[in-house]
């Protein structure tokens, strides 16, 4: 396990409260309604060594982008997962994803219209970019690249068709056991090195904010189609 602690980033102390508790499909964001908009995110997003978790409902394939944080359209600095893309590959980009940033692989046949867990990785002391399904090590990659820090925003939900939920970003590289322990769990308080979470459960209007509940107060805004 590898903490990184940056003063743009530092760790989020765990406080008291309730205890955690199941994580339901009712608990999401119907993507083929809304997106959320974290504001700045490349400015505080770790530029490795970090992972995302979120559950995943695809109900297509396409241009379509279950998140996209992009600095430039050519794809030399973003972080983005395409699941799938028209090809029916699973895509991750972080970083350059002409160079090494960027890890894909063939979707399972049973990806599809099912609810599924993800993780993904960027572990520059491996180095490998890595993705896990529903807690299993799905995919990965032996060589990353460093997403370069930007004022640009962080796009949940982008162009998905389906829902998304439990959305998290932690700043280290977790452990399979810490993946397959807090996978079907709404987290109720903040944790060492998460930074990021955001529920998707808020029902609001356009413009609304999109609670944070990593303790750091990065909310977000909620964009209707």
């Amino acid at each position: 396990m590898k903490f990184v602690a940056t003063t743009a980033v530092p760790f989020s102390p765990v406080t008291a409260g309730p205890a955690d508790v199941a994580w339901t499909p009712a608990i999401s964001l119907d993507c083929t309604q809304a997106f959320v908009r974290i504001p700045g995110m490349g400015l505080w997003m770790p530029p490795t060594d970090y992972t995302l978790e979120f559950w995943c409902f695809s109900t297509g394939w396409g241009p379509s982008a279950a998140f996209n944080m992009a600095d430039d359209e050519d794809g030399r600095n973003r972080v983005l997962a395409h699941l799938p893309w028209t090809d029916g590959r699973l895509y991750f980009d972080s970083g350059n994803l002409s160079t090494t940033g960027r890890l894909h692989q063939p979707m399972p046949g049973t990806f599809m219209y099912q609810w599924h867990h993800l993780a993904l990785q960027v572990d520059s002391q491996a180095p490998a970019m890595r993705l896990f399904l529903d807690g299993q090590l799905y995919a990965a990659t032996t060589a990353t690249d460093t997403f370069k820090p930007r004022p640009v925003d962080f796009l949940i939900g982008l162009s998905q068709p389906g829902q998304l939920g439990e959305f998290r970003l932690w700043n280290y590289v977790r452990t399979p056991a810490e993946i397959q322990a807090d996978m079907p769990r709404v987290l109720a308080t903040s944790r060492p090195g998460l930074v990021g979470c955001w529920r998707l459960d808020d029902t609001l209007a356009p413009g609304g904010r999109i609670q944070d509940r990593s303790g750091y107060g990065r909310h977000g805004t909620l964009n209707r189609r």
